[in-house]
């Protein structure tokens, strides 16, 4: 059994840091163009935002990149409503990265 040490968690951090995402696949593809569309006209970017841009990170590669997770908090969770320790507007819609291989 691994045993995590304080001391590893910025190493951790790290790593999770500059992993690298999904490429997106078939975007000239038709069906790939129609389900976009629909997504869209369905609102699910209400909830998952497709395009992010990372932030400033120690690691060039990974400081300031689109990205296409279609995740995080989209505006149409906004409640306003706490839960324990998290606000009304902290939501984190599951990342839809990868769906189509499923």
């Amino acid at each position: 059994m691994t045993v995590w040490k304080l001391s590893s968690l910025p190493k951790y951090n790290f790593y999770c840091q500059t992993l690298g995402v999904p490429a997106p696949r078939g975007l000239d593809d038709d069906s790939a163009m129609r389900g976009a569309a629909l997504f869209e006209r369905m609102e699910c970017t209400k909830c998952h935002i497709p395009k992010m841009i990372s932030g400033s990170f120690s690691v060039a590669e990974v400081t300031n990149q689109a990205f296409y997770s279609y995740s995080d908090m989209g505006h149409g969770l906004v409640d306003n409503r706490a839960d324990f320790l998290a606000e009304g507007k902290e939501w984190r819609a599951k990342p839809l990265w990868g769906i189509g291989l499923t």
